[in-house]
């Protein structure tokens, strides 16, 4: 069920995300991707807010918006929370192993609902880069962002170990597609 913070969240995310596609083979649309992520986070007993932050994950990394805007169109919880999601600048120029390891780190001094939705959104990746990868990408590449997702999964495991077998059957499956 979705509450008030979510449904303001998905109203800014569909906003702010307008006509985003994936750069997958089919180009699907982004509204997939964080809508699969709240979803997730739903059904795994994340509150409004989770689910809010959920929505909007990538919203201050990939548009314009920022975190005060997502404070003023949900709440301070909500923008602590996708601020804590959100990767600094520098990170996006890093090669993917590193990316995922400074992510890892990070999000393992973070709260557990922020976790929860890390865990979703590793999931929500990986199960589309198993089924649909970005078209630039090889079998390396998609194993090296597997793993790295992975990685950041297992700092956040003990604080949702139902997500993260999610987690898991999605990485067995992208391993199945791309390993060897």
């Amino acid at each position: 069920m979705i509450g008030p913070l979510s449904a303001a969240a998905k109203a800014m995310a569909d906003r702010v995300h307008a006509g985003a596609r994936r750069p997958n083979g089919r180009r699907s649309p982004f509204s997939e991707h964080y809508g699969e992520v709240a979803a997730f986070v739903a059904a795994h007993g994340g509150p409004d807010a989770a689910v809010a932050a959920a929505f909007l994950h990538d919203a201050v990394e990939d548009t314009a918006a920022t975190v005060e805007d997502v404070a003023r169109a949900t709440s301070p919880l909500v923008a602590v929370m996708v601020g804590a999601l959100t990767d600094p600048e520098h990170f996006a120029a890093l090669p993917t192993a590193a990316r995922k390891a400074l992510q890892a780190e990070r999000v393992a001094r973070k709260g557990a609902l922020v976790k929860l939705v890390k865990i979703a959104d590793q999931t929500s990746n990986v199960r589309s880069v198993a089924a649909d990868p970005p078209v630039a990408w090889d079998a390396r590449k998609c194993m090296a962002y597997a793993d790295g997702a992975r990685r950041i999964v297992d700092v956040c495991r003990a604080d949702w170990a139902a997500a993260a077998r999610e987690f898991d059957a999605a990485y067995e499956a992208c391993r199945g597609a791309w390993s060897g």
